[in-house]
């Protein structure tokens, strides 16, 4: 808070702080340039400005206070009585002429018509001002009143605390807007990672986020098997549970996964989409710990939502994992333990639901979800 009573000290030491009528010309424009401030800096909770009011009050009645202790020199009381003046003689007259005695009476002739005299415009001599020291007197003040509306010299301070105020509340306003900024991006990160960390996944899975996955291995080395790509969605069941579709951006082929809802029941979730294990596959990777990759962005302007379960055999055995991805690709990488009985599992798949954020109750439809592909990695002997 600016300290308004240095600011007015500083005011009235530049004026005649002796005269009231000065000083309360001094409180008055300090007044008015803390309403200026207060109008300029916008919107601010009430208390905040009844603070800066009380406290520039305040400040006055602390400086009135000090002028008010000075002692006004006394001055010699006057007579209650005062006795009448006494009348001086007239001087006698000639009651003839109502002249004095011992006076001249001139006569000035009447004047004929006939031109004006000339009028003579008389130059004044030079004045040389006399330098006269200020004599310590209270003074009316009349010099000093004016218009509102006229600025003189003794409005400067009134300008100097105007722009001193203004630069505090300007800083006040810059911190909060860092602060305000620091806290959304603090509670959108977190948000971020709870919303990654939010699935409770089985004891025997392990789960990572890689930034840069081995994109640059052939589907085809021994140790990946592929089970779905744009080139590739025979894998893929979606028959009363959404839709699949290939789209191509910057020349990029990718399946984009969208959950459906019932028409009539917008608010019970779709069944996922599957992604069948081949026949085959299965037993090559039964009794290992296998790498599921999923390579995937947002099929939107935003960031999208999606879950993954495993199902072997009727098994659950990576639990439902709960993902967010932004719009550049990313890979999605955990782990899972396949027992070596479930070789001969009669069915295998992953379940894809794009529908887990609240907005799929309103439209009735998940988050469009582009994979780049899904495939196993192998452990490597």
């Amino acid at each position: 808070m600016a300290d308004f009573e240095g600011l007015i000290r500083q005011a009235l030491a530049r004026q005649n702080d002796a005269d009231p009528a000065i000083r309360e010309k001094v409180y008055q424009s300090s007044r008015k340039a803390l309403a200026r401030m207060i109008a300029s800096a916008g919107v601010q909770p009430p208390d905040v400005i009844n603070r800066q009011r009380a406290a520039l009050e305040e400040s006055i009645r602390r400086i009135e206070a000090g002028y008010g202790s000075r002692v006004a020199p006394r001055r010699p009381a006057s007579d209650p009585n005062p006795a009448p003046p006494r009348a001086r003689p007239a001087a006698p007259q000639n009651l003839a002429t109502g002249v004095p005695p011992g006076a001249e009476r001139i006569v000035v002739p009447p004047r004929e018509g006939g031109p004006e005299l000339p009028r003579v415009q008389v130059s004044s001599p030079p004045h040389n001002p006399v330098r006269h020291e200020p004599a310590y007197v209270d003074s009316d003040g009349g010099e000093y009143y004016r218009d509102d509306d006229y600025q003189y010299e003794g409005d400067e301070p009134e300008s100097t605390l105007f722009r001193r105020i203004i630069a505090i509340l300007a800083l006040v306003a810059i911190l909060g807007v860092i602060g305000w900024l620091g806290f959304s991006l603090a509670s959108s990160l977190l948000g971020s990672w709870q919303s990654s960390s939010s699935s409770t996944p089985a004891p025997s899975v392990e789960t990572t986020r890689e930034a840069d996955p081995a994109t640059q291995d052939e589907a085809t080395d021994a140790s990946y098997i592929t089970i779905l790509s744009p080139s590739d969605t025979t894998a893929l069941e979606t028959a009363g549970r959404g839709r699949a579709e290939i789209v191509s951006q910057s020349n990029l082929e990718m399946v984009r996964l969208v959950s459906l809802r019932p028409a009539g029941a917008r608010e019970q979730p779709a069944p996922p989409i599957l992604i069948r294990l081949q026949e085959g596959v299965l037993p090559r990777i039964a009794g290992n710990r296998v790498t599921v990759e999923i390579l995937a962005k947002s099929g939107s302007t935003g960031p999208a939502n999606f879950a993954v379960g495993c199902d072997i055999g009727g098994q659950d055995l990576c639990g439902r994992k709960r993902f967010r991805i932004g719009i550049q690709p990313e890979a999605i990488v955990f782990t899972i333990n396949i027992g070596p009985d479930l070789a001969r599992a009669s069915s295998a798949y992953l379940a894809i639901s794009t529908d887990i954020s609240q907005d799929a109750e309103l439209t009735g439809e998940g988050d469009p979800l582009d994979l780049l592909y899904a495939r196993l990695r192998l452990p490597t002997e």
